[in-house]
């Protein structure tokens, strides 16, 4: 049987009927469902992002989040308020919530988008935008 640290990006794996796992850059997003009563359609119960350990991170990955977050050259505003969160690397900043960044004093949503773009453009984004 393929195991769930085997697969590739965007890959699904459903291991048992109602549940699935699909691989995306920082980790997998497990989806449960159960079929509806023609058992035509699945109807989603819940969906969660398990973020990879680092035991299971690849190397390149690792090496990526583990970067100086002044790498991606966000304006000088979106730099204090990542200080002003106590973020160092990458990987501090996707682990961080859009709901934190809101609730910091002078981020609003244009600077939250700054800081998302310049994840995404990375393949990464923050914690929160797996339902």
């Amino acid at each position: 049987m393929q195991s769930i640290h085997d697969l590739e990006l965007n890959e699904v794996l459903c291991i048992a009927t109602g549940c699935s796992f699909r691989r995306v850059p920082s980790g997998w997003i497990v989806t449960q469902w159960h079929m509806n009563d023609g058992g035509i359609t699945p109807i989603l119960l819940t969906s969660c992002f398990v973020p990879f350990s680092d035991e299971f991170a690849p190397v390149a990955l690792n090496t990526l989040l583990n970067k100086d977050y002044t790498e991606l050259q966000y304006n000088c505003r979106a730099k204090k308020i990542l200080a002003k969160l106590g973020v160092k690397t990458i990987r501090d900043i996707t682990k961080l919530t859009a709901k934190e960044l809101a609730e910091t004093r002078n981020c609003g949503e244009t600077t939250i988008i700054e800081i998302r773009t310049g994840l995404m453009k990375l393949g990464l984004d923050l914690r929160d935008v797996y339902p």
